[in-house]
């Protein structure tokens, strides 16, 4: 079968230099100044891959002729060029299935390597189904039965064949690490290295050493040299953790490198040239940060390209289930003993729970409550205080003041003290609740 390479709504000057890039490989270039239905071609015809040329006034068009490329050929790699810069028309791109997305100016350079890695993906993956059971195996670690998850597990199944900059929010604790190495180990570039850089901690003088690396004599002290955490992704992924926390200057030398594909090391007269794909995460609206100035509009433009929000764990309670059972097994594992899992009470205890950590919050309980656990099933008396003091809280919240004040006041035979404590009141609490409620000082 001839190898094609299929050219649509670009000048013919696109085509002219992927003949010269491509042609002594064996690719013949098609370039039609409108794009066919592709059940016109032959199948011997189908290309190996499709860039689309979009413009202002055509981009709704070019989105339509992607949708009819995909239904009908749903394994074909495609390459959406814009004639400007749009988040917005980017992640409608995305949604509409194009594996990646460049807009104007772009450089041959990028375009050249863009398509060779589509052709060396559909190499390792000849079968038609084989890019998404790859990338259904490196979502197994997601847990989430809901509506919700599900809705983003088969975003993510999208997100990861592309090469597109990948934006993750979320509270502390919700697992925006786990959904950014699930992102690289579904991608075609698994085989390569997936560096994490937490912004956070990042020192402002040590961020260009850093993230872009240092030439020998490039400082004083500078004995050797030093490849920084760009140079390091190269071919992979660079995973930027907490981006929010980083300087507007430090954002600035980001983009810079992000949009240039290259970086200058310290000391080096010349630009490196890179091909990594990033991806960001923060625990703020990144929207907000950018009203107050904090974030740069034009890096967030540029990494909110594909944008996954995860929810807090208060919002999929359903999952905690299958959540806390994961780690028990895992503990398991680890130190060889067999617990089987959680009694309905403790289960139900955890449903209650309001999880300001979120999952890594429930992961810290069932590890401190599996050390309790002497028996086969974790009870709720196996959780540690702090814990199981808050539940008893929030089970007696619904219930009326007087209602819970009279209840605890039975249980503890009319002990102030106690009472206090298993609801988290104030002594002076109680005693301005006797009064309000006309409760006599003393055991009914």
């Amino acid at each position: 079968m001839e190898k094609r390479l299929l050219f649509s709504g670009l000048e013919r000057a696109w085509a002219d230099a992927i003949t010269e890039r491509f042609g002594p490989l064996g690719f013949k270039v098609e370039w039609i100044a409108k794009t066919r239905p592709l059940k016109a071609f032959p199948e011997s015809r189908i290309p190996a891959v499709a860039v689309i040329g979009a413009t202002d006034d055509r981009f709704d068009e070019a989105i339509a002729i992607i949708g009819s490329l995909k239904a009908t050929a749903p394994d074909l790699p495609m390459i959406l060029i814009n004639g400007r810069r749009s988040e917005a028309q980017a992640i409608d791109a995305f949604r509409a299935g194009v594996n990646d997305y460049f807009s104007e100016p772009l450089p041959y350079a990028r375009l050249f390597a863009a398509i060779d890695r589509l052709l060396k993906r559909a190499t390792r993956h000849p079968a038609s189904t084989a890019p998404t059971e790859a990338s259904a195996d490196a979502l197994a670690a997601i847990v989430g039965r809901g509506s919700v998850m599900q809705q983003m597990k088969r975003y993510l199944l999208r997100v990861a064949g592309a090469h597109c900059a990948v934006l993750i929010t979320g509270e502390t604790g919700t697992g925006k690490e786990l959904v950014a190495q699930s992102i690289h180990r579904g991608s075609p570039r698994a085989d390569k290295a997936m560096v994490c850089v937490n912004c956070a901690a990042l020192p402002e003088n040590l961020v260009e050493s850093e993230l872009f690396g240092f030439r020998k004599g490039a400082f004083t002290g500078a004995l050797f040299s030093q490849k920084g955490k760009f140079e390091l992704a190269h071919q992979g992924t660079l995973f930027l953790d907490e981006i929010g926390e980083m300087s507007s200057s430090a954002q600035a030398k980001i983009l810079r490198g992000i949009e240039n594909s290259a970086i200058y090391p310290l000391g080096s007269p010349r630009a490196l040239p890179l091909d990594v794909r990033i991806i960001a995460a923060t625990n703020r609206n990144p929207e907000t940060l950018v009203d107050q100035g904090r974030f740069r509009q034009d890096l967030y433009y540029r990494l909110n390209v594909a944008h996954i929000h995860l929810p807090p764990l208060r919002e999929r309670r359903e999952d905690i289930p299958e959540l806390a059972t994961r780690r028990i097994l895992q503990l398991n594992q680890r130190s060889g003993r067999q617990v089987d899992g959680l009694s309905p009470e403790a289960l139900a205890a955890l449903a209650e729970h309001h999880w300001p950590g979120n999952i890594r919050e429930l992961n810290n309980l069932i590890e401190a409550t599996y050390l309790n656990c002497q028996t086969r099933q974790i009870q709720f008396t196996d959780f540690p205080p702090a814990f199981s003091q808050k539940v008893t809280f929030y089970r007696v919240s619904a219930i009326s003041e007087k209602d819970q004040l009279l209840s605890m006041l039975s249980a503890t035979r009319w002990n102030k003290s106690e009472t206090a404590r298993k609801l988290n009141w104030s002594r002076m609490r109680i005693y301005r609740a006797l009064r309000r409620h006309n409760l006599t000082d003393r055991h009914p």
